[in-house]
């Protein structure tokens, strides 16, 4: 038999097959290692409207940080998508019931991610398979659909704008013609040309100018305190105005007094004569009754008898009612009859009897009440 040509072929397939197999197993390894397939995990879940380009595999990001990966949609009975989540164990003290779900984007029309906040540390830990509260992601097409019509005004207040610059090209042709005008009077003035320009150049009129400046400013000092001194009166008549009134109302009613006081006096100056009349006739009157009592005092010295005999009974009849054992607890024991004496002038009527007459004077308050 003749000699293999390649002897040690079958050596080296089998060397490069298995360098082939050991470089896959390596790049397994290291892909694994990256992509943290031999660490631990849990589920959390987030409850979503619309997922708006959101699939499975989407990266799971914590803070901006990669965590995870979606594992799963599927829709509940009320017709939302759950995105069922699969998130490394190491980062699990992070998510807390207070944590929130959202749907981002890398870059403005990159890849969906879901985006998961930060809980704070006083809240519980999102136990495994708990749900999330989420967040609806914002619909491109919703935004633009809001934008068009914005849009649009855009474009109408722009042709607005357009519009009315064309309108105002005359009025700046108009501002442009004022402004050489404006120019040149400055020019005349600078140059002492005109009242302005001689004011302003010659120093004798700026001098002028001033002090009539000043003066104006004195009249306007003297005006402001006149006007000061003005509101003081009339503070100080609206103050006097009720005393005002109030004397007007008091003169007013003065006068109709005096007018009231007028008629009566002339009414009774009227009545005068009359009332003059009148006491003539009383004083004939008085005259008449005189003489009727000078006439009728010649009947005084039996009345005064009759009097005195009176008195006498009085005494008589008190001094028994004292001693009487009915009667003399109505007249006080110590109340005696008090004598009145009576000399001729009091007796000019009873000439012949001389001596003390006893007169009794009123009974008192006890002596008065009748006998019960």
């Amino acid at each position: 038999m003749g000699k293999k040509k390649f002897p040690y072929i079958a050596t080296f397939v089998g060397a490069f097959v298995l360098l082939g197999l050991g470089i896959l197993f390596v790049m397994t390894i290291l892909l694994a290692g990256r992509q943290n397939l031999f660490e631990g995990r849990f589920q959390v879940k987030a409850i979503f409207g619309r997922v708006v380009g959101l699939r499975a595999d989407s990266p799971v990001r914590l803070a901006g940080i990669e965590v995870g990966n979606v594992e799963a949609m599927e829709f509940n009975d009320q017709g939302k998508v759950v995105v069922t989540m699969s998130v490394q164990e190491k980062y699990h003290p992070q998510i807390r019931k207070d944590s929130s779900a959202t749907i981002g984007s890398v870059g403005l029309l990159g890849d969906k991610t879901v985006e998961i906040s930060v809980g704070s540390p006083a809240t519980e830990v999102v136990p495994p398979g708990g749900i999330l509260p989420s967040q609806d992601p914002i619909d491109i097409t919703e935004v633009l659909d809001q934008v068009g019509p914005t849009v649009e005004n855009a474009n109408k207040i722009l042709a607005n704008i357009a519009d009315f610059t064309d309108k105002l090209k005359p009025e700046v042709s108009s501002l442009a013609v004022a402004l050489n005008y404006a120019k040149d009077i400055l020019e005349k003035v600078n140059t002492g040309q005109g009242t302005v320009g001689a004011l302003i150049n010659d120093q004798a009129l700026y001098q002028q100018a001033l002090d009539v400046l000043e003066n104006g400013k004195k009249l306007t000092g003297s005006l402001e305190l006149t006007a000061q001194r003005i509101d003081k009166m009339a503070g100080q008549i609206s103050k006097m105005a009720p005393s005002l009134q109030t004397t007007l109302q008091n003169f007013q009613e003065s006068s109709a007094r005096i007018k009231e006081s007028s008629a009566d006096l002339k009414a009774a100056m009227n009545q005068l004569p009359t009332v003059v009349k009148k006491v003539d006739k009383v004083l004939d009157n008085v005259e008449a009754t005189s003489e009727n009592i000078r006439k009728a005092s010649s009947d005084f010295p039996e009345l005064v008898d009759s009097s005195r005999e009176a008195i006498d009974e009085a005494n008589t009849v008190l001094k028994a009612t004292q001693k009487h054992w009915l009667l003399r607890r109505y007249v006080d024991k110590d109340e005696t009859a008090k004598v009145i004496t009576m000399d001729k002038r009091d007796q000019p009527y009873n000439s012949e009897e001389a001596g003390p007459v006893n007169r009794t004077e009123p009974l008192t308050e006890k002596a008065k009440k009748p006998a019960r």
